[in-house]
């Protein structure tokens, strides 16, 4: 399985406890529709990613599941995060009330709000940003970056960058770890973001910004074109 899809397997389906059945089929058409909402939203194509996520929403409906709609809201967030495009997230406010207590805490982590959740509650990966941002404590600790690294998975790699950057706990050294991981899967927007990034921690160093700078021109040549369904 591809590696960029784990994460979103994870997402889904941990949490809510593996079936001995197999799944029904508003659970795969919600959980494809996710795959290319994402997509289509890294990729750039605010259209489609507009579409996916309808038609995602739609499936999920048919069932009145609660919990697989606030797994999708969060997922939905996460991508946000990743892309250094805020944590807002209204759709996971307006459900949060019958959140588990795992989705709430996932929500605390998005969010920064580290003092309102149980690291116990989090994916294995995130408890380790955590535990090495707070080990960190303010000084320059190889901890975080090392968190990093050890996640495989480049989706959740990117959340928690995301998650560190606002708060000032991402070690400038790894700032290139994120751009090549956002590079190495074509996510254009993510690539974009921490580009940037790279590009305003790189003050002083006229070649680095000017290469950087290029590298951005040549993300932005091939803008995708903003359909607003899928053909």
């Amino acid at each position: 399985m591809h590696a960029r899809f784990r994460f979103l397997l994870y997402v889904l389906i941990a949490w809510l406890g593996a079936c001995a059945h197999p799944a029904p089929d508003w659970q795969h058409g919600a959980h494809r529709a996710l795959h290319r909402h994402i997509d289509a939203y890294f990729a750039g194509n605010p259209g489609v990613a507009a579409y996916e996520w309808e038609q995602a929403q739609a499936q999920i409906a048919r069932s009145g599941d609660v919990e697989w709609h606030i797994q999708a809201e969060l997922l939905r967030c996460a991508a946000l995060v990743a892309s250094l495009d805020g944590a807002d997230c209204p759709g996971v406010k307006t459900a949060l009330q019958d959140a588990t207590p795992a989705q709430r805490a996932y929500w605390a982590y998005l969010r920064g709000a580290w003092n309102e959740m149980d690291p116990a509650l989090l994916p294995s990966h995130h408890r380790s940003i955590v535990a090495g941002a707070v080990a960190q404590a303010g000084s320059t600790n190889v901890a975080v970056q090392e968190a990093l690294r050890a996640i495989e998975d480049p989706l959740a790699r990117l959340v928690a960058a995301g998650v560190l950057f606002p708060q000032h706990r991402l070690p400038p050294e790894s700032i290139a770890l994120l751009v090549d991981t956002a590079s190495h899967q074509g996510w254009r927007r993510p690539l974009l973001a921490w580009l940037h990034v790279q590009q305003d921690m790189a003050h002083g160093d006229a070649a680095m910004q000017a290469r950087v700078q290029r590298r951005i021109d040549l993300v932005l040549r091939q803008a995708p074109a903003n359909r607003n369904a899928p053909l």
